[in-house]
Formats: C-alpha cells, sequence, structure tokens
C-alpha cells in the first residue's frame, strides 16, 4: 500500500491524496474496524499484527491530511 511506504518516510515528500479523499479513506478505514468485538481468542496474535498496520496506515493518513490542507491552501468546516 502506498499509505503504508509514506508512513515510513520521514519527512513525507509529496501529497499522495487530496483532503477529500483522504477524508473518504478514513472514514473507509473505521467502518471495519468498528466490530473488534466478534473477534475470537486464537486471532488475538493475527490481530495484534493487523491492529498495528492500521495504525501506521492512519498515521500515514493523518500526515497526507495535513500536508494536503497545506498545499491547498484552505480547510473548510
Amino acid at each position: 500500500m502506498c499509505c503504508l511506504k509514506m508512513a515510513k518516510t520521514t519527512p513525507p515528500v509529496e501529497v499522495i491524496f487530496s483532503v477529500d479523499q483522504t477524508y473518504e479513506l478514513m472514514f473507509c478505514l473505521e467502518e471495519p474496524t468498528s466490530d473488534k468485538s466478534k473477534l475470537e481468542p486464537e486471532h488475538l496474535a493475527q490481530d495484534d499484527v493487523e491492529s498495528t498496520k492500521l495504525e501506521l496506515l492512519r498515521l500515514a493518513l493523518a500526515r497526507n491530511l495535513a500536508m494536503a490542507i497545506v498545499k491547498e491552501g484552505t480547510f473548510e468546516t
């Protein structure tokens, strides 16, 4: 995933997604992670790895969002 590569780059070099695209990706990321209470015990170790990947992806998206806001010039609420 390009977002995971971006999370590992220090400092970030370019905006990958626009502000709107980043918000959409963040929203889509939260949908499948909202049902974590249904996991069975044997999936907990795998869940730790997946949780780490999701946190890296969230970090990459947050960095991209900040850069996109600066690049696009304005932030409307």
